[in-house]
């Protein structure tokens, strides 16, 4: 390779999309979209339990031990956003790498393909932050890398390196739409090697490095949570997960039997649905494993047909228009892209008539079979649909670039040099994609804010009073954003009356520095402990009693934000 040309290719794959990242975080506000996120800031910054911990739950524990130990070198710096805007630079580096190893002679249409595409489609996912979003970034990017290389590149250490670091980031980040890749990476391979692969044994490295590296990273993460009763835990949150995020709380009136023989009234009932189980009285987290059982046995009576149709509709509802005065054309074309570009990949392959429609068929196949999960599991938040359609149209993107690749290496391009007018238009359109990028999610999130955020006036009084134990409902969040510097996300003396830390080993080693065996009812009438709520959450609510319990309280502080910190004195039912 021409050494003048590679060290252009490696400036230009860390310069623009380096510089595409910086222009986001400098003219579009940055926030956390779900609590999840913060969360496990809190945790491996060391504000939950004082201490800096690898523990994260959510992203695996290799990747997490990394970030926790730059929290311990002490630096007041957001780690966790460093490390993963870190990636998803790594992840369209390579990507224009690829893609500028395939049009040597058109670098700035390159950038400008890699820039528009994402900023475009992506930007708004990017600067409103989740780790799902990241995952399935970084998973896409695997994709239409493999899809991009040609056969004899595949097994160069540095290309094969690339993306099985790719791969098996995807795995750490977020496990779920690493699998979804998964499959579409063995199509990619078999289309790549589906007619050597007996005769070929070097292309069986590719996946056995890919799987042997995702085997020691899934060992890594098994090991370190089978210890201190993380099993256990890992269990009862695939539950908890089970019913709040995907499957949904029976209904009380609907379920009421069920509900009265697990020994919970309907008061008791509204506040385990709404994480606050921490101070019932009765409440044991095995309850939640027949409930989780029991949510999941009404899952066919719902119907196939009918829970399609539901997905369906909000599917549309979410991609063309909230409303018929909201219509959102960026969605729009981002939702038409996939089914473009396969079909696309359909026509090249019928006029080819050759291999490319058997991969072309599964890409399909699997695409639908993917949407076909969603809609069988019945969930459909903003964040998965929004990842889902990285997947499907880095998935298309990969049918498109391998048939292309592979029309390159059999040499039926006509021309090698393309017209001047087209590359002129085609730069010109993929600069405005990123203008528009830019621009929309400006629109959406807002300007950067002028000045350093501060944390929320409840979190900053319970920093100065470390003396007390406040205890937060979980409805009462701060979504509060700072860039590049943090604060602490949750003080070491705030313990939430539920969320997905509940009952973890690391629940208990922040009880345990609060001087706590347990948390309770009784731990409300201890003399330092408080209760933070949100003037709008009744307090009876909160408590999983009735209305006409008696609750002797009173306002300790109040805050502008509607935030209250009440001290309980008593609660007679």
């Amino acid at each position: 390779m021409n050494q003048k040309r590679w060290r252009r290719d490696i400036l230009l794959s860390v310069l623009v999309p380096g510089a595409l990242l910086l222009l986001g975080l400098l003219t579009v506000r940055f926030s956390y979209e779900v609590n999840d996120d913060t969360a496990m800031i809190s945790i491996m910054n060391g504000s939950f339990t004082g201490t800096p911990s690898p523990y994260a739950i959510f992203v695996k524990y290799p990747l997490s031990w990394l970030i926790s130990l730059f929290y311990r070198t002490g630096l007041a710096i957001s780690w966790y956003q460093v490390i993963m805007f870190a990636i998803m630079w790594l992840a369209m580096g390579s990507v224009l790498y690829r893609l500028l190893q395939r049009l040597p002679e058109h670098p700035v249409l390159a950038s400008l393909m890699v820039t528009g595409s994402v900023s475009v489609l992506w930007m708004t996912n990017i600067m409103r932050f989740t780790f799902s979003t990241c995952g399935a970034f970084v998973a896409a990017s695997a994709l239409i890398c493999f899809s991009l290389q040609k056969k004899e590149e595949d097994l160069r250490p540095a290309y094969l390196v690339n993306i099985i670091l790719l791969y098996v980031l995807s795995y750490l980040i977020r496990d779920y739409f690493c699998y979804v890749a998964t499959c579409f990476l063995g199509v990619i391979w078999l289309a790549k090697y589906g007619r050597e692969m007996f005769a070929n044994r070097k292309c069986w490295r590719i996946p056995v490095a890919a799987l042997l590296c995702m085997a020691i990273a899934m060992g890594i993460n098994s090991a370190a949570y089978h210890r201190d009763n993380w099993d256990w835990f890992i269990d009862y949150n695939n539950a908890r997960s089970n019913l709040q995020d995907f499957l949904g709380f029976p209904d009380y009136d609907d379920h009421k039997q069920f509900i009265n023989e697990l020994g919970y009234d309907r008061q008791e009932y509204y506040a385990i649905s709404h994480y606050d189980y921490c101070l019932l009285e009765d409440f044991s987290p095995e309850d939640l494993f027949p409930l989780s059982d029991y949510a999941d046995e009404l899952m066919p009576e719902v119907g196939l047909k009918k829970t399609v149709k539901t997905t369906v509709k909000r599917a549309i509802d979410y991609f063309f228009v909230d409303s018929l005065e909201d219509l959102k054309p960026l969605q729009l074309a981002s939702y038409l892209l996939p089914p473009a570009l396969l079909m696309m990949a359909v026509i090249c392959s019928l006029r080819d008539k050759k291999w490319y429609i058997l991969p072309t068929g599964l890409l399909l196949f699997g695409l639908g079979a993917i949407w076909l999960y969603i809609a069988l599991e019945g969930r459909y938040p903003l964040r998965v649909a929004s990842t889902m359609r990285i997947i499907t149209i880095a998935a298309s993107l990969s049918g498109i670039a391998h048939i292309w690749v592979a029309r390159l290496e059999e040499g039926r391009q006509s021309k090698k040099q393309a017209n001047s007018l087209a590359i002129g238009l085609l730069c010109g359109l993929f600069a405005l994609c990123a203008l528009l990028g830019l621009y929309n999610a400006r629109n959406e999130l807002g300007a950067p804010l002028s000045q350093e955020v501060q944390p929320a006036e409840y979190v900053s009084y319970v920093t100065e009073h470390p003396e007390n134990i406040y205890l937060r409902d979980t409805r009462s969040v701060s979504s509060s954003s700072a860039l590049l510097s943090e604060f602490p996300r949750t003080p070491v003396n705030m313990v939430a009356t539920g969320s997905w830390t509940a009952y973890s080993p690391i629940f208990y080693e922040k009880l345990e520095t609060l001087g706590l065996d347990g948390l309770n009812r009784e731990t409300l009438y201890l003399d330092n402990c408080y209760l933070i709520v949100h003037q709008k959450h009744a307090l009876s609510k909160v408590l999983g009693v009735s209305g006409e319990a008696v609750i002797e309280a009173e306002v300790v502080e109040a805050f502008d934000d509607g935030m209250q910190i009440w001290k309980i004195h008593s609660i007679t039912e």
